[in-house]
């Protein structure tokens, strides 16, 4: 039924699966404020210590972690702009930031709600799994064909460029006004590389102690798996994935349209939250959204 669909219906079908079963997990499962003494307070602290040593060298093998040094070096290379929300991509061809300029998403300071947070994976991140060629991807910055875009009716692309020492990498990404993006990635041989969903977005954290947050798996069995933040362990892999989300309260970053073939991974990050990302081939098509968990803003008349 979805290969007859639109793209922009497929979103809508999309999001609207993970907001109801979002609104459905929160109701059926509502987390319980937990109760803690003080010795055990104690005890959890010994066993957080011990646990995020062991993060640490499970994040680090994964692969997950950038340094301060590869982190202060990228910079902004794009600037799309619409009516609603300002995206940046970085060098390292990431969505490094997106803010939502709608009065209601301002927040006790009166800032615009910044989607992407400024610690941990990111959309569109490439991690390959050659050691090597992985090393020189993190320091090699992408370039752009354009360095803004502005969205004023009509959806608008660019091309991202990395080119490394033994492989060229291309990213094209077509944006579009109502939040979702496509995304067309191709190299110049076939290595095999991972492609980052982010984490999850960050909005008003001090509204969100009593929500389910963190990440979901949909796959096309119709068997929802949801990942809440601290409760990561390991590695889990799926197979047949409709939709991957990272979420909040009220926003979530979410990719679809993966392919059949492709695996995805959830594992943890250094506070036993989830990090989501999935294996690519040589040319690989997908598509995503960032943005506020209303489907009705997505409606196509």
């Amino acid at each position: 039924m979805l290969d007859k669909m639109s793209p922009n219906q497929r979103l809508i079908v999309a999001v609207l699966l993970s907001v109801i079963f979002f609104v459905a997990y929160t109701a059926i499962f509502p987390p319980v404020e937990p109760v803690v003494e003080d010795t055990k307070v104690k005890t959890a602290v010994k066993s957080n210590i011990a646990q995020q040593s062991e993060s640490v060298n499970v994040e680090a093998e994964a692969g997950h972690i950038i340094s301060e040094s590869q982190k202060s070096s990228s910079s902004n290379l794009v600037t799309v702009t619409s009516k609603n929300f300002i995206l940046k991509i970085d060098t390292l061809g990431r969505i490094s930031s997106k803010e939502l300029l709608q009065e209601k998403f301002r927040d006790k300071e009166d800032r615009h709600a910044q989607l992407i947070p400024t610690n941990g994976t990111k959309p569109l991140y490439i991690r390959f799994m050659d050691e090597e060629l992985n090393k020189e991807a993190i320091k090699v910055a992408y370039t752009a064909s354009v360095d803004e875009l502005n969205l004023d009716g009509s959806a608008k692309s660019v091309t991202l460029t990395q080119k490394l020492s033994s492989l060229t990498v291309n990213k094209k990404i077509t944006f579009f006004e109502d939040g979702h993006y496509d995304v067309a990635i191709s190299l110049s041989q076939d290595k095999r590389y991972y492609v980052y969903l982010g984490q999850r977005p960050r909005v008003n954290e001090e509204e969100q102690m009593m929500t389910v947050v963190g990440a979901m798996v949909y796959t096309d069995d119709e068997i929802v798996t949801i990942i809440e933040d601290g409760d990561a362990e390991g590695r889990k892999s799926f197979s047949g994935v409709e939709l991957i989300s990272a979420f909040d309260q009220y926003t979530a970053t979410i990719m679809y349209e993966l392919g059949k073939d492709r695996t995805v991974f959830v594992e943890r990050d250094l506070e036993d939250n989830p990090v989501v990302y999935f294996d690519g081939m040589q040319n690989i098509n997908f598509s995503g959204y960032i943005g506020q968990k209303n489907y009705k803003t997505l409606e196509v008349n």
